[in-house]
C-alpha cells in the first residue's frame, strides 16, 4: 500500500490492541496503544477526523481510569474541537464530548468549570434528542451531581 493507506491500517491496528487493552483492564497500555494510534493517523489530514475524534474518547476513557484527569480533559477536548469543527454546536456527539469535559472537571474537583460545560450539553441534549433517551437522562443526573456539589439547591 501507499504511505497513507500504511498509515492508516497502522493506525487501526493500534486502534484495536488499545480497545482490546482497555476491555482487559490494563488502562496504561491502553493509552500507550490508542496514543500511537492517534500519532499514526493524524498525518493523514482532515478527512479522517471522525477516526481521530473517536481515538481521542477511548484515549481518555482509558485516562480517567488511571486517574489522570488533566490527560483525559485534554483527549475529550480534542475530541470536542473536531466534532464542533465537523459538525458543529448542535450535535450529539459534541454534546457527549462536552458532557465528558464537564465530568472530566467534575472528577478533579473544579465545580466552577464543569457546571458550565454540563450545562451546555444539557441544552444539546435538550434540542436533539428525544425526552427519554438515556444520554440526556445520563447527563442530567451528572448536572445533578455537579450542582450539588456546588452547593446549588
Amino acid at each position: 500500500p501507499d504511505t497513507a493507506t500504511g498509515g492508516i491500517l497502522v493506525a487501526d491496528v493500534l486502534e484495536q490492541k488499545g480497545l482490546l487493552r482497555q476491555a482487559r483492564g490494563d488502562y496504561r497500555g491502553a493509552v500507550q496503544a490508542l496514543s500511537a494510534s492517534i500519532d499514526a493517523i493524524r498525518p493523514q489530514g482532515g478527512q479522517l477526523w471522525e477516526p481521530l475524534a473517536r481515538r481521542h474518547m477511548a484515549t481518555a476513557r482509558s485516562r480517567m481510569k488511571l486517574r489522570d484527569v488533566a490527560g483525559a480533559d485534554r483527549d475529550y477536548a480534542a475530541a470536542e474541537a473536531l466534532l464542533q469543527r465537523q459538525l458543529g454546536s448542535n450535535h450529539r456527539q459534541t454534546a457527549t464530548a462536552m458532557r465528558n469535559r464537564a465530568y472530566a472537571a467534575f472528577e478533579a474537583g473544579n465545580i466552577a468549570l464543569a457546571l458550565p460545560r454540563i450545562a451546555a450539553a444539557n441544552r444539546i441534549y435538550t434540542r436533539v434528542l428525544e425526552g427519554d433517551h438515556p444520554l440526556l437522562a445520563d447527563n442530567l443526573i451528572l448536572q445533578g451531581r455537579v450542582q450539588i456539589a456546588s452547593g446549588a439547591p
